[in-house]
């Protein structure tokens, strides 16, 4: 019985150090993001692959559908709620 208490404690004890690490270094990435977006817009490698393949104009047009069409919506909303979009008629997969 004790040894069972111990190890109940010492993995408490674990995830009670390892969970405010994992949530200050999400925590910095996510202030840090928008940063590495803009460097990386900024950067040289960035500005060649965009005047050769016109990227820029690639995701302004497919966010433009995106943000327009209702079903890609629901799609995207299905995923993060476990629900399937309203379209779909077939239960065979998520």
């Amino acid at each position: 019985m004790i040894a069972v208490a111990s190890l109940a404690l010492g993995v408490a004890a674990f995830f009670a150090t390892l969970i405010p690490t994992i949530v200050q270094q999400v925590t910095q990435i996510v202030e840090e993001a928008p940063r590495w977006i803009t460097d990386f817009i900024n950067s040289d490698f960035f500005r060649s692959i965009d005047n050769q393949y016109g990227v820029r104009e690639r995701i302004s047009q497919e966010l433009e559908k995106f943000v327009n069409d209702p079903r890609r919506w629901a799609a995207s909303s299905a995923g993060w709620s476990g629900s399937a979009p309203p379209w779909r008629t077939d239960c065979s997969a998520p």
